[in-house]
């Protein structure tokens, strides 16, 4: 967005960034292979970490900090159907 001659795209990319870092590094750490569906864990992640004054990076010591979170929102995710699964069930 413009405005009077500043621009939000700077702070816009910044946190698209952050966000992809996140999910590299999310994704490169062998303890989150267990995930039914961890994409969404990572973001459940990414919330939370959003919302605190931590760093804006995934460390495995997130997985700790947040495991109640985490187990939560898995048991959640598992009440979802993906395309395949309800692609069966038409």
């Amino acid at each position: 967005m413009y405005t009077g001659g500043k621009s939000d795209y700077a702070k816009y990319d910044a946190s698209v960034c952050e966000w992809n870092r996140f999910v590299k590094d999310f994704f490169r750490d062998k303890r989150n292979t267990g995930f039914r569906y961890p994409l969404r864990a990572a973001a459940a992640l990414w919330q939370a970490v959003k919302e605190s004054d931590l760093p804006k990076v995934y460390s495995s010591d997130l997985r700790e900090r947040y495991k109640m979170l985490l187990a939560k929102k898995e048991k959640s995710f598992s009440n979802f159907k993906t395309f395949k699964e309800n692609k069966g069930h038409e």
